[in-house]
This record gives C-alpha cells, sequence and structure tokens, in this order.
C-alpha cells in the first residue's frame, strides 16, 4: 500500500483514537493505524469525479467526513463504507476550509472565491449564503452554541451571526496579514488566528480585542488546534515546524518539531497524548506520541525521524 503522493492538506482523529484520517492534493484520502503507522484498506477516492482534497472536516458523532476540492465543490463521505455519499456545488474555486455545527445539522465553507456558505447536511441545499466578507476566506469556525460563525481573511477575523449573517463584529489586525487559520476555544471564550506574518494571535471573543501575540514561525501559520483542556495551543508553519505553546504563559512547550517542508495541518489526539502533523513531504503523516505531559525533543535523527526521551517518539507513516 501507498502513502499519499501530493502534500497532505488535512487530518482528522475518529473518537475512537485508533486511527488517523488524512486528505491530500492527490485527489484522495487515507486511514491510518496510529499504532503500526500502517495504511488502513485502500485509498478513498470519488471515482466519478476526481479532484484535489484541500480541507477535511469530521462530523460530531463522527460517522461522517466532509471534504473540499479544489473547483469548489464539497463531499460528504461515509467513513464506514469510504464512499461519497453526497457532493454540494456553490463555490465557484478552491474550498479551504470546512467546519461542522455541534449538532452535525449544517457545515460552514470558506473559498478562495471570497464567499463563506452554509449548508444544510440532509438537503444538501445552501440554507445561508453566500457570505461576502473577504476577498479571500482561508478559514472558517462554528461558535460551540452554534449561534456565531467566524470567517479568517486578509487583514481579519470577522463574525457573524450563523442564522440572519448579520456581521457581529470585526478583529482587525495593526499590521497587514492574511489570516489563514483560526480556532476557538473549549470554552468559546477566546479566539486563536495565524497569519501570513508568522504570529499566532489571541482573541478575547467578547471584547473583541488582542489579548496575547505570540512569535516563533518565520512563516505563514497554516494550522491551528487547541487541546481539548484548553491549556495549549498546536501551531503548523509553511517554515516546516510545529510547535505547541502553554496558552497562560505564551511559551513554546514542544518543539519547534521538524517534520515537513511545509506543515498544512497539524491535530491532537482526543485524549492528548498524541499529535499528527500533514505537510508537503512526499505524502508523509508523522504522529508524535507524548506520552502523559508534553516534554522537548532531544535529538532529530535521519529522515526526519524524531526522537525523543521517555515515552515519547515519532513514527513516519
Amino acid at each position: 500500500m501507498r502513502s499519499h503522493t501530493g502534500g497532505v492538506s488535512g487530518i482528522v482523529h475518529p473518537p475512537d483514537g485508533r486511527c488517523i484520517i488524512t486528505c491530500s492534493h492527490d485527489r484522495s484520502l487515507l486511514r491510518w493505524d496510529l499504532e503500526s503507522g500502517a495504511q488502513i484498506g485502500d485509498d478513498w477516492r470519488d471515482e466519478r469525479d476526481e479532484a484535489q482534497v484541500w480541507c477535511i472536516a469530521l462530523s460530531p458523532n463522527g460517522k461522517t467526513i466532509a471534504s473540499g476540492s479544489i473547483e469548489g465543490t464539497v463531499r460528504l463521505w461515509n467513513v464506514e463504507t469510504e464512499e461519497v455519499i453526497a457532493k454540494w456545488a456553490g463555490h465557484t474555486t478552491v474550498v479551504r476550509s470546512l467546519c461542522w455545527s455541534a449538532d452535525g445539522e449544517r457545515v460552514v465553507s470558506g473559498s478562495v472565491d471570497g464567499t463563506a456558505r452554509v449548508w444544510n447536511v440532509e438537503s444538501g441545499k445552501t440554507v445561508l449564503g453566500p457570505i461576502r466578507g473577504h476577498a479571500y476566506v482561508s478559514t472558517v469556525i462554528y461558535s460551540p452554541d452554534m449561534t456565531k460563525i467566524a470567517t479568517g481573511g486578509e487583514n481579519a477575523v470577522k463574525i457573524w451571526d450563523a442564522i440572519t449573517a448579520e456581521l457581529l463584529s470585526t478583529l482587525k489586525h495593526e499590521n497587514p496579514a492574511q489570516v489563514w487559520c483560526i480556532a476557538l476555544s473549549p470554552n468559546g471564550k477566546t479566539i486563536v488566528s495565524g497569519s501570513s506574518d508568522g504570529a499566532v494571535r489571541l482573541w478575547n471573543v467578547e471584547s473583541e480585542k488582542a489579548i496575547a501575540e505570540w512569535a516563533g514561525h518565520p512563516d505563514i501559520v497554516r494550522s491551528l488546534r487547541w487541546s481539548a483542556d484548553g491549556e495549549r495551543v498546536i501551531s503548523g508553519s509553511y517554515d516546516g515546524m510545529t510547535r505547541v505553546w502553554n496558552v497562560e504563559s505564551g511559551k513554546i512547550v514542544l518543539g519547534p518539531i521538524k517534520a515537513h517542508n511545509n506543515v498544512l495541518a497539524a491535530i491532537y489526539s482526543p485524549d492528548l497524548r498524541k499529535i499528527a502533523t500533514g505537510g508537503e513531504n512526499e505524502g508523509a503523516v508523522f504522529t508524535v506520541s507524548i506520552g502523559n505531559q508534553l516534554v522537548a525533543f532531544t535529538q532529530i535523527i535521519a529522515e526526519s525521524i524524531l526522537a525523543t526521551h521517555d515515552r515519547s517518539h515519532l513514527v513516519r507513516c
């Protein structure tokens, strides 16, 4: 079985904790065993209409994956059968970001065409939008209570009413920078954003003010994810590095981890004991086992395989 032949652009971690599912510009999705590092089963492909896959998002019940493609379509995949069960058309070019509502009834998508759309999962219809707030929508998220949607684009994060599409607030950068990724804290009070200037910023949702700015990446921050306890944030960048930040102190507590030429996706496992990263590196996927607490890497060995002390290790899939 082969790995991806293009850059890994997205990763999701099903709730069973035993595998991850990745998507790639090679037009496929793959499932991986976390313990052995082996590919499970065959490539997932839409045989009738293949297209580069730019992002994926897992439904709250773990049974369905939404994927966004280069030609502007959103596909739904059945996780058990690994087949496409729906295809939605509306965007005119690349779908860069997707997020499910907490009840699993809607999906919000963001596209290079400058719009965001909210889709009804059952009907496949656009029920809100197109929402126009950026020249280029890099990232979208739902709030946990499903009352708001946040979008990221040039120089700002914008927050919208999820029912009316009214613009509620704009979190604007002082320095011009494209917002490439955003993530909402588990308690819904803080947004973290990653930008083209390499900075990671924290925003207070209620006050609409920036409350912290972390410097460490010298290039675009492409991926961000909170730990389930809200105490740490993982960032992945075009500089090829992944970093883990302590939210309270703003300090890097793990990394920089060098595993790819460019990091396009980075996620935590639900139990906080593993990190998975994907990027442009012959389609490689890496998982970092971090034991009971975050520890620093002690060395980098051949072929970008990273070794750590204690029970920490990196596996190339």
